[in-house]
């Protein structure tokens, strides 16, 4: 995610635990329903791959998805 942001590329992350995340993330640049940016955005959204409908709303605007998750959730 790191060099994506380097590089200009815009990011999200779907998270299961926002507050556990936040100690393994950037910091997020903009909130999701901001229309303002200067520079890469970077914004967390809560949410769970096995829940389909937490994911139109995570994957709106995107125009790829990578898929980085645990293989368990322990």
């Amino acid at each position: 995610m790191e060099a994506l942001l380097a590089k200009g590329v815009a990011c999200r992350a779907l998270v299961k635990d926002a507050a556990r995340a936040a100690n393994l993330l950037p910091q997020p640049t903009t909130q999701t329903n901001s229309s303002s940016s200067s520079g890469p955005e970077f914004d967390v959204m809560t949410g769970d791959v096995y829940q389909y409908a937490t994911l139109p709303r995570a994957f709106a605007g995107c125009d790829a998805v990578i898929v980085a998750s645990a293989a368990n959730d322990k």
